[in-house]
């Protein structure tokens, strides 16, 4: 793909906590940061550091040429959540 913008994956070691509503559905030692141009960072765990169980699929999916398909979850009255790419949900 020409002219394809760049991501740059760095692993990134400082504990990450997810909160929504004040319930923690992710935390997190072992995860990616994902960088690209003009795009503020994105952070990828692992499945067994997500609360997955706290979760529900939404209707919502997303595509990107570079991650692929994504779905996104919602928690009670919170619609569409953090994406997940659906490779990583099996």
């Amino acid at each position: 793909m020409p002219n394809a913008p760049c991501i740059e994956l760095h692993h990134a070691r400082k504990r990450l906590q997810a909160h929504a509503n004040s319930i923690l559905l992710a935390n997190s030692t072992n995860r990616f940061e994902l960088r690209k141009h003009d795009y503020l960072p994105r952070y990828s765990s692992s499945r067994d550091e997500v609360r997955i169980k706290l979760l529900t699929v939404s209707e919502t999916t997303t595509y990107c040429p570079f991650k692929g398909y994504a779905v996104t979850f919602s928690l009670s009255d919170i619609q569409d959540m953090p994406r997940a790419t659906k490779s990583r949900l099996r």
